[in-house]
Formats: structure tokens, sequence, C-alpha cells
């Protein structure tokens, strides 16, 4: 039996940027989340996140581990509950 992962089975990178994308979109329209953004390089951080849910899907041989995650949100005023 051929397992497949998450990543391939639904499409791959064009996918998850697409959802990406539409997610950032709908984010930036509400006033209160906006303002966590204000400074963001939204491209950079769509590219950053494309590669996380790539990892979280399956996408073999990735860089992220829950400490770096951690460490690269160290500082942003994320709190538990959001993280």
């Amino acid at each position: 039996m051929d397992k497949q992962n998450l990543f391939d089975k639904y499409g791959g990178v064009p996918t998850i940027k697409a959802i990406l994308e539409k997610f950032y979109k709908d984010l930036l329209s509400l006033r209160w989340t906006r303002k966590m953004f204000v400074n963001v390089n939204m491209d950079k951080l769509i590219l950053h996140q494309i590669q996380f849910v790539s990892f979280a899907m399956g996408k073999p041989e990735s860089e992220f581990d829950d400490k770096r995650l951690r460490e690269g949100h160290a500082g942003l005023g994320i709190t538990e509950a959001q993280f």
C-alpha cells in the first residue's frame, strides 16, 4: 500500500500557498488583527509559513523544530494561547 503524506495528497506548495494567501488577506481585513502585522514583511512571512505548513503536512527535509519555532517567535508579544 502506497502511503501518501498530506503535503503530496493535497497538492503541495501551490495549494498551501493559495490557502495562506487567502488566510492572510482575510486576517489583514480585520482591524483587531491587522495591527499585529503593521511592520511585517508579508511576502517573507507567507514564504516562511509555506515552509512551516509544508513541514507540518509531511514534506521531507524540513528545517523546523519546536525549539526553533519558539525562538523565532520570542519577543514578539505572542501569548501561549496565540502560539
